[in-house]
């Protein structure tokens, strides 16, 4: 009685002192996923293909060849209005190696007209160019500033392999960072990932918590033949690992991925049974051309269609339609879903997916989401010195986003005459200006958006940078 009289006292203040937590309430649905996905729910430890197979989200998102991009915008499509319309947008930006090191996810506040800051995200890398940090931080409407969320650090062993990922929540009470989640990793010999341990923290015990464990096993080429998920059960004030799911992959000769099974363990029969499929086939440059996947049926104990995408390439090699059908048994056909169509550049970076929805009533596919890539102009020309300064940078210093109430002002120009001009992401002039040193400009009567900044003088481009326009 003593004990039970301890705990409900100790959950009182506990829950005293939680409740000083800050509360984001009404977070947009892009941000309450985005938040989802940093908690620790996405599987650190299973491989992209692995967790495609599970979950088929994100395949062939578009982000898979941005590190030329830091803006990517995505709309919803507007039936009674017939146009696009704003729903998020990711603004990222990288360092002189390429790396990521930072990511502005915003929603568009459709009652209110503007962009609303949602998450901010940041990235610390170490000296072998492997990520070190992550820290998130979301955007507080009521006190209009960004608060602490989530971290993950990344640590390595002696050989450059990833041995742990902690996750720790920021505690505003005590204003420092609690655990949360920590990952293990366990590699063999040749560098094969065996197990992950994945636990989470107890701060009244001040100890961690097994809650799920991962064992891989593999052929003798180091092809991935199994992966047997585990989840720590307590008994009688010990605990035990229990088999709970397992993956079985087939490979074929070449050591190409062409079938995995989905299994859950059935504690009353001891044994395993079948919950899916999927089954892969390849066109005859290696590319994946089909994912069926298929469910389990007890009665007639075997295996029934139930989604399939099918992908089509261009003359480049590059995706071109992807196509996403379900299965009608009282048809045995297949019934239209939706169709994503990829867009490129010259150079062969993403810059559009387009999402179709398959409509019955009409027959026919009718929009649904788009994304667009914005290309980082900044990658081919920035930092260029003025060719007529020595040792001078010219630099356009303004407030991102602008606002149109402070001036756009110049540094480092010689007596030469520079000509600012303004352009869209379409390459269209929007605002153009001569400048000399000292001379600032201000933007006002352009549509708010994202533009792109280019300072020439009579040798060439020797600034550019991108300015986001707000009202």
């Amino acid at each position: 009685m003593k004990k039970l009289l301890f705990l409900v006292i100790l959950g009182f203040l506990s829950w005293s002192v939680f409740a000083q937590e800050i509360i984001f309430d009404d977070l947009p649905e892009p941000v309450q996923e985005d938040l989802f996905t940093e908690e620790g729910e996405y599987d650190n430890t299973i491989s992209e293909d692995d967790y495609l197979i599970v979950s088929e989200k994100g395949y062939y998102n578009g982000e898979q060849r941005t590190l030329s991009t830091d803006t990517i915008y995505y709309y919803k499509w507007n039936p009674f209005a017939q146009e696009w319309k704003n729903h998020y947008r990711k603004v990222k930006t990288f360092n002189e190696n390429e790396q990521l090191i930072s990511v502005l996810l915003q929603a568009w506040n459709r009652h209110l007209g503007f962009w609303m800051n949602g998450i901010f995200k940041e990235f610390t890398y170490n000296d072998t160019g492997k990520i070190s940090s992550k820290t998130v931080q979301v955007w507080h409407r009521p006190t209009q500033a960004w608060h602490n969320f989530f971290m993950k650090q990344f640590y390595y062993d002696q050989d450059t392999l990833l041995a742990e990922i902690l996750l720790q929540k920021w505690h505003y009470p005590t204003q420092s960072w609690v655990n949360k989640k920590n990952w293990e990793f366990v590699y063999d010999d040749a560098g094969l990932l065996t197990s992950d341990t994945c636990s989470t923290w107890r701060p009244f015990i001040q100890e961690w918590f097994n809650v799920r464990l991962n064992e891989f096993l593999y052929d003798s080429l180091g092809n991935k033949e199994e992966r047997i998920s585990k989840h720590w059960h307590h008994m009688q004030g010990q605990g035990i690992w229990v088999n709970h799911s397992r993956a079985l992959f087939l490979t074929d000769t070449i050591g190409m991925l062409v079938d995995v099974t989905l299994q859950n363990w059935m504690h009353f029969l001891n044994d395993w049974v079948n919950w899916r499929k999927v089954e892969i086939t390849y066109n005859d440059e290696g590319k994946v051309q089909e994912r069926l996947v298929k469910k389990w049926y007890v009665f007639p104990n075997d295996w029934a269609n139930q989604h399939r995408r099918t992908f089509t390439y261009n003359a480049n090699g590059d995706l071109d339609e992807m196509l996403f059908q379900m299965w009608a048994p009282h048809l045995s056909d297949w019934k239209n879903a939706l169709l994503d169509q990829f867009t490129y550049d010259g150079s062969g970076s993403l810059i559009e997916r387009l999402t179709l929805r398959w409509s019955h009533p009409a027959q026919t596919w009718v929009n649904f989401r788009l994304m667009q890539l914005v290309i980082d102009y900044k990658s081919t020309v920035a930092g260029i010195d003025d060719p007529l300064v020595d040792g001078t940078t010219v630099r356009m210093i303004y407030s991102n986003p602008y606002s149109g109430n402070t001036p756009v002002k110049f540094e480092g120009l010689n007596a030469h005459n520079y000509l600012f001009r303004v352009m869209n992401i379409n390459g269209s002039e929007v605002y153009s200006s001569g400048v000399t040193e000292g001379q600032s400009v201000t933007l006002k009567g352009i549509t708010p958006g994202l533009y792109i900044m280019v300072l020439q003088n009579e040798k060439g481009i020797v600034s550019t940078d991108k300015i986001l326009i707000s009202k």
